[in-house]
């Protein structure tokens, strides 16, 4: 007997970007990423976080959680790129592990597809908190640990943390938020938490369950959240 699914096989993912107004160059992107359908996490939280208010997005793991909030932060960013100069790291998603860096840099860069007749966010990942990092140049949008975004700020001379006046946040990512914390031996989570900017950035808490960790995260970063939660069960 095969489990809950976890799409939305009533919407096409065409139909759905169109009705959840996705720009229409990530909707070419993502055409070609070859997705049939939305998955229902996407289906509710990619409108969600489209809004712009803090979000607190929770839904099983391999659920699709990623796309959800990828989405509205590149489409976010590329919309205030128009308007003005973004600032380095006006995009930051935080996860717990290494190889979380690099998976989800590569959902962000296959977002921002070279054929969709737009110039790309820069975008960059950084998770060795043991060297420096390589580039002269802070992206506009990185991919982190914790502890390794600490570091950065400190090596940046930026002494403000995420509200410094070199950087403007505008929107700031913690995936599983329900395990960086218990990762995060060093408290580095604790220490950009305090340092967060006012309320303009958006804040969005994304995680497989709602424990404790989540709770205290979700009291240290969210402003009157908007609560996305999919339970694939009752879809059945």
């Amino acid at each position: 007997m095969s489990g809950p699914s976890i799409l939305d096989t009533s919407l096409t993912f065409p139909q759905f970007c169109e009705d959840a107004g996705i720009d229409r160059r990530l909707s070419y992107s993502l055409a070609k990423m070859g997705f049939a359908h939305p998955t229902l996490i996407q289906r509710d939280g990619i409108p969600g976080c489209l809004e712009g208010r803090d979000v607190l997005m929770n839904s099983r793991t391999g659920s699709g959680k990623t796309l959800a909030y990828v989405i509205p932060l590149v489409q976010r960013l590329l919309a205030m790129s128009e308007c003005s100069t973004l600032s380095p790291l006006s995009g930051i998603i935080l996860v717990p592990t290494a190889e979380l860096c690099s998976q989800v840099l590569g959902v962000v860069r296959r977002v921002l597809g070279e054929e969709g007749g737009f110039k790309p966010l820069t975008v960059d990942a950084y998770h060795n908190n043991k060297a420096p990092f390589v580039n002269r140049v802070l992206p506009q949008v990185l991919v982190s640990t914790p502890d390794a975004l600490v570091r950065l700020l400190k090596d940046k001379g930026l002494k403000g943390g995420l509200s410094d006046e070199a950087i403007k946040l505008r929107c700031l990512v913690v995936d599983e938020a329900d395990s960086i914390l218990n990762s995060d031996p060093s408290d580095a989570m604790m220490t950009l938490s305090a340092s967060l900017p006012p309320s303009d950035c958006q804040s969005i808490l994304v995680s497989a369950t709602l424990s404790d960790a989540v709770t205290k995260l979700q009291g240290l970063l969210l402003h009157k959240p908007k609560v996305i939660s999919v339970n694939e069960e009752a879809n059945l």
